[in-house]
């Protein structure tokens, strides 16, 4: 998501996280991992299971970021 045009110049992550904190992000993350995950088979393959990766590693990278906050 971070670069592309559309965004304008912002994270959309950094974005999420402001407006609705850490821990819905890391949720909105896990859907969106479980949505590319259930229709991989029958839309997009690979390119699916790329996006849920992504997903899944912003997810660990949140993950990371609140347990040193809360440390």
């Amino acid at each position: 998501m971070n670069g592309q045009e559309h965004y304008h110049g912002w994270d959309c992550f950094d974005k999420m996280v402001e407006l609705y904190g850490i821990n819905e992000a890391m949720s909105f993350c896990k859907l969106n991992a479980f949505k590319y995950l259930y229709r991989c088979n029958t839309k997009a393959g690979d390119e699916d299971l790329s996006k849920a990766l992504m997903y899944l590693e912003k997810y660990f990278e949140l993950k990371s970021l609140r347990d040193a906050q809360s440390t």
